[in-house]
């Protein structure tokens, strides 16, 4: 019985000091450890939240300036009061595009209203305010641009072929805007906060025209296309 007794009082031992310091290091570290992982989880998710929306952001922006520089022009010059001269007109520091273009079988302007036959529409397109935006509305078109850039096509053959021979800016246009026949943009999409893990030091060309670095943590890219007018 004694035996028993003295053995079950070993048994009951507690803990030591030195134990008790390690196995709270111990746990201490590996919380560490399931935090740090946490926490990059929810920096990796924001990150590919924002990616999403800049992507989505960019590709909306050059999809609709493409359509709408699309409609630049007329459909027959001949039932037309006035013709549609310049099809394009554009602006110098910030850049801004300027289309005209006549109304037809379900064509819209940039408020989605019909525009009839033998009606011009003129619309402007500029970045306000990190937005992109149209002369004939009063909200953006698209959140999260902070630039455009814009450079047009000159076709400088004699006769004309309708094919762009250089590409420059609107002040290399100068008074020549009727021989304008393409339109090549670029758009800055950026995300709405700082959510990269380095500050953004890289500078960005948008077409011919380097910016940045920027020295902030938000992410950005830039989304261009080419768009060929129609007359």
């Amino acid at each position: 019985m004694r035996c028993f007794e003295s053995h079950f009082r070993r048994t009951q031992r507690g803990f030591t000091l030195t134990e008790l310091m390690v196995a709270l290091t111990l746990g201490l570290i590996v919380s560490a450890g399931i935090i740090q992982i946490v926490l990059s989880a929810r920096a990796s998710q924001r990150i590919q939240y924002a990616l999403t929306d800049l992507q989505e952001s960019g590709r909306a922006a050059v999809s609709l300036l493409g359509e709408r520089i699309r409609l630049a022009g007329y459909d027959n010059p001949a039932t037309l009061r006035k013709p549609v001269s310049p099809a394009v007109r554009g602006d110098v520091g910030p850049d801004a595009i300027q289309i005209a273009f006549e109304g037809g079988d379900d064509v819209v302007d940039c408020r989605g209203q019909t525009v009839a036959e033998d009606t011009v529409v003129t619309e402007r397109f500029e970045v306000v305010d990190g937005q992109l935006r149209c002369s004939l509305l009063d909200q953006p078109l698209v959140d999260g641009i902070s630039d455009l850039h814009i450079l047009y096509g000159l076709d400088t053959d004699f006769p004309p072929d309708g094919l762009p021979n250089r590409f420059v800016d609107a002040a290399g246009v100068g008074a020549n805007w009727g021989q304008v026949t393409g339109v090549r943009l670029a758009v800055l999409a950026i995300s709405n906060d700082d959510v990269g893990l380095d500050p953004d030091t890289r500078a960005l060309m948008l077409l011919d025209n380097s910016i940045g670095p920027f020295a902030d943590r938000r992410l950005r890219a830039v989304f261009s296309t080419t768009v060929q007018l129609r007359n």
